[in-house]
């Protein structure tokens, strides 16, 4: 909340005490001058570049460890902020609207509890007028049952989260002070040896409230001034017909402790807030361990080098599509992707050009699938399998088609092939595996076409129309074509 908000909330209690320029000053010094300011903006350019420049992944999107360490950095200041000898009791808004959330139906339960409590001792109190008889019989009923009853209703009505802070803590702070002012009436209107019992009776009120009713700070700073003004007006004032000299002793031993009781209302906020911030501390600390857990399985999914998912995945993820596909009723591709003569490029090119032509690769073929539905892996060395569930095997096809292109089309140098770049064999499958052997069955049907791809010529898509024959015409295939390919 901003400041100038805070400060009109204490002012509908009639105090104000919270400088607002100086805390705006403060926070404009705080954000120029703080070096941990300046820090946190170079991380998070260094940390905007690098989310650029990183290779796109198939996966999730990274959460970093410095993404995380954000909201525990923030808890810790503003628990470093508890600590000063003098504390603002405000967080930031952020996490100030969760201290609410946390804490405001907790602390209006107990506060109606309170009313309730307290009600039912002023209704009891009533048997002392009916002791004394005369008027104060009427005036006691007029007070306690026809006055005070519906405040403390109106105010448990009003004790919600459905209304704003300020609103509770008029509905809060209404009936005590009331109370106040009531019973301070009914002793200027007793006889003289009963009126230092009343105003006795006030002031215990007047204290009790800020040791017992968990208000906000600032309401029970407001609520204790007026309250005090108060109290002090009915027994000095004359108006309420005392002798002042009979109570001046009761009026200010209760006046100094009733804002001697503050202490207590102040570090009942603290303690209350620092329970609010070691809970938000275990909740952050397990996002945290949630993610790095994430993160870590993410890791052991995805290919080191390209940033698709590796074979661990594909292995996990044809199951699993294939038992969706059935069960939804469709059909479920698999495309395998090999790079051409890839052992010449690395022999002649080195490993590192190698490496960059894979990444290459892997991007090419990550940007033509549909994102979110197809999963991309890196099957082993230089070849790749591509999950499509619901395509039929010439949609299928297709997509084989749309990546050999996107490939060639990228023109990567190669020093020994017949069109001097890099291009990709492709052999494409679709079915509807029902059992585990059927998917291993569908994988190794686009792994046959490839290598048709390759017998014919490659940089072509091959599609497994006849399984039998397509693995006859891979078991022919010599065993140095099948290492040259």
């Amino acid at each position: 909340m901003h400041p100038v908000e805070w400060l009109r909330e204490v002012g509908c209690f009639g105090a104000g005490f919270y400088p607002a320029a100086r805390h705006a000053a403060k926070q404009f010094f705080t954000l120029t001058l703080n070096s941990e300011s300046w820090a946190r903006a170079g991380k998070g350019l260094v940390q905007q570049f690098m989310e650029r420049v990183a290779l796109p992944r198939e996966g999730p999107p990274v959460t970093t460890a410095f993404q995380q360490q954000k909201p525990i950095d923030a808890l810790a200041r503003a628990e470093a902020d508890l600590d000063r000898f003098w504390s603002k009791l405000r967080f930031d808004p952020a996490l100030e609207q969760r201290y609410e959330a946390y804490s405001s139906e907790r602390r209006n339960r107990t506060l109606r509890f309170w009313l309730v409590f307290g009600l039912l001792l002023r209704l009891l109190g009533l048997s002392t007028e009916l002791a004394i008889g005369g008027d104060m019989t009427a005036y006691g009923l007029a007070f306690r049952v026809g006055l005070l009853v519906p405040v403390v209703l109106v105010s448990l009505w009003f004790l919600s989260p459905r209304y704003s802070p300020a609103t509770q803590g008029v509905a809060a702070t209404a009936a005590p002070l009331l109370c106040v002012v009531g019973i301070c009436f009914l002793g200027s209107v007793a006889p003289a040896q009963d009126a230092v019992r009343y105003f006795f009776l006030a002031g215990v009120n007047l204290v009790a409230i800020n040791l017992v009713m968990p208000l906000r700070f600032q309401h029970a700073v407001g609520y204790t001034v007026v309250a005090v003004a108060t109290y002090l007006f009915m027994a000095f004032s004359g108006y309420a017909g005392v002798d002042p000299s009979q109570v001046v002793d009761i009026v200010f031993v209760y006046s100094a402790a009733s804002v001697a009781s503050l202490i207590v209302s102040y570090r009942n906020g603290i303690v209350d807030r620092r329970a609010f911030l070691a809970s938000e501390k275990i909740n952050a600390q397990a996002a945290a361990l949630a993610h790095a857990n994430e993160e870590l399985q993410r890791l052991l999914e995805l290919d080191a080098l390209t940033g698709v998912y590796n074979r661990r995945y594909l292995d996990q993820s044809l199951k699993m599509r294939g038992e969706a596909a059935t069960s939804d009723g469709v059909r479920l591709g698999v495309i395998m992707v090999d790079v051409d003569q890839f052992k010449i490029y690395n022999d002649r090119l080195g490993h590192r050009a190698g490496d960059n032509c894979l990444r290459d690769v892997a991007r090419a073929i990550v940007a033509n699938v549909r994102a979110g539905t197809d999963v991309v892996t890196r099957y082993g060395g230089e070849e790749f399998a591509v999950l499509v569930p619901g395509l039929s095997l010439d949609d299928t096809q297709a997509l084989g088609e749309r990546i050999r292109a996107a490939i060639e089309a990228m023109e990567i140098p190669h020093p020994h092939a017949g069109h001097a770049i890099v291009t990709v064999s492709v052999g494409v499958a679709s079915g509807m595996p029902e059992t585990a052997e059927m998917m291993d069955g569908l994988l190794n049907e686009a792994d046959v076409a490839l290598y048709r791809s390759k017998r014919l010529g490659r940089n072509r898509v091959m599609r497994a129309d006849a399984p039998e024959s397509a693995n006859a015409e891979r078991d022919a295939l010599p065993d140095a074509a099948k290492t040259a390919a």
